[in-house]
């Protein structure tokens, strides 16, 4: 699914929040699971330690969106539909 894939990787990496917002609500989204070990290269070199984006917030479990929760699970963060 080509679709799917383009729109997982301009999750992770957007910067524009309305954006990140619209493709999740499109997916039906309801949890995001993020593995801070182990994590392959390909993802650890899109980050370039941008602030902004989905990936760093998460992986640094810093600044997230107040529609995104983390569990008492490492790694794993809800939505929160009602602020989205």
């Amino acid at each position: 699914n080509i679709e799917g894939i383009v729109d997982n990787h301009t999750m992770w990496f957007t910067n524009d929040e309305e954006e990140l917002k619209a493709l999740i609500k499109k997916h039906g989204i309801t949890q995001i699971y993020l593995k801070n070990e182990g994590i392959n290269e390909y993802y650890r070199g899109s980050n370039n330690s941008n602030p902004d984006n989905l990936y760093t917030r998460v992986m640094n479990n810093e600044n997230l969106y107040d529609w995104l929760t983390a569990s008492d699970r490492i790694g794993v963060y809800y939505i929160d539909y009602d602020k989205l």
